[in-house]
């Protein structure tokens, strides 16, 4: 577990009630070419590749035949190329799964380290881009960077908005308003030093996490590694119930169909263990096991962050069992380390009703 220091803390509550910049550089996009790529891709993914159209941004995953997650994206679909924003430890994975099923389609997979994304995020965000002369696009679009913008004068940029650092339920705040910038990479401080100028603040990773926390997102292998399907951590919106085949579909259906989740991503609370000079603090780490108070196994913990006091918050997935708003429940790891936990609430309101839209095929 990371603690905040002074100056994260203040970062934490400017970003909280106006706007501060981060360099996603946790991001990194797997980009398809060829005259097959959203066909290709269409067959692969959960999300509608066709549907989203030229111009459009949504979130998708590609899960094995079990229906399991391997990798979680942001999918932009642009004139010439597919590209796929994916967590950096999750990128290669996700290319070389990919590259496994092509075999007649003309589609070619590449990373590509010449991209980078700056991030606006906070209250205040849309009134800073403004200034910055940078526009927000409509949710779900893509918008490119106007030729005159001062900010990046000639570079080719392309921008989305989302929301993120916070959900309903959330124990860390309300969603904001969020702007992501790809740009460039040698252009990438000129992006941040136009939103400083601008009226922003620059953020910090720490900070950063707490805000994903805050928001539900999940990262997998440190939250993610029990074989969770999409819809058990808050990533129904990820998944079509509308297009043909996709890998890991007939798992997903049939959970959704039959209404049994297994499990589902909750927001978990505990205190502090005190601190001693030299010695190990004694708080609880991802991938620590939860079990019931009758020593049943409950499901597994993800991130743990802390914003400060004597309580820090995380998330966890938790067996459907096991779940209740407010029951406590027991981490522990394999050399005997314990904290005690409560479940505040799923990260998404209707987690548990998992039945699909009227008129869903």
């Amino acid at each position: 577990m990371r603690y905040l220091s002074e100056r994260d803390q203040l970062i934490l509550q400017h970003s909280q009630t106006h706007a501060s910049i981060f360099g996603r550089d946790d991001l990194l996009p797997v980009v398809a070419r060829g005259p097959d790529r959203v066909k290709f891709l269409q067959a692969m993914l959960t999300q509608d590749i066709q549907a989203i159209g030229e111009g459009g941004v949504a979130t998708a995953c590609l899960c094995d035949a079990q229906g399991a997650m391997v990798a979680v994206a942001e999918v932009l679909v642009r004139p010439d190329a597919v590209m796929l924003w994916t967590q950096r430890q999750s990128a290669q994975q996700l290319q070389e799964r990919l590259d496994k099923f092509v075999i007649m389609d003309d589609v070619e997979l590449s990373l590509e380290e010449d991209w980078a994304l700056v991030e606006l995020l906070g209250p205040e965000a849309p009134q800073v881009a403004a200034a910055a002369q940078l526009p927000w696009p409509q949710a779900g679009l893509i918008a490119q960077l106007p030729g005159g913008s001062p900010a990046l004068a000639g570079a080719e940029a392309l921008l989305w908005s989302t929301s993120s650092g916070g959900a309903p339920g959330s124990p860390l705040g309300p969603a904001m308003p969020s702007l992501l910038v790809m740009v460039a990479r040698d252009r990438q401080g000129e992006v941040a030093e136009a939103l400083l100028q601008a009226g922003a603040q620059l953020g910090s990773h720490a900070v950063r996490e707490v805000l994903r926390v805050a928001a539900g997102q999940v990262v997998l292998v440190k939250d993610v590694t029990d074989g969770s399907l999409p819809i058990e951590v808050g990533l129904k919106g990820a998944v079509s119930f509308r297009k043909g085949c996709y890998v890991g579909q007939e798992a997903i259906a049939m959970m959704t169909y039959r209404g049994q989740i297994r499990r589902h991503l909750c927001w978990v609370r505990g205190e502090l263990p005190q601190r001693q000079a030299g010695q190990e603090d004694g708080a609880p780490q991802p991938g620590w096991t939860l079990r019931s108070p009758e020593g049943k196994r409950a499901g597994r913990l993800g991130t743990c962050v802390t914003v400060g006091g004597t309580e820090w918050y995380g998330l966890a997935v938790v067996a459907r069992r096991a779940y209740a708003a407010g029951a406590q429940l027991q981490a522990g790891d394999e050399q005997g380390r314990t904290a005690a936990l409560q479940i505040l609430g799923t990260t998404v309101p209707g987690a548990l009703d998992s039945a699909p839209a009227e008129g869903a095929a």
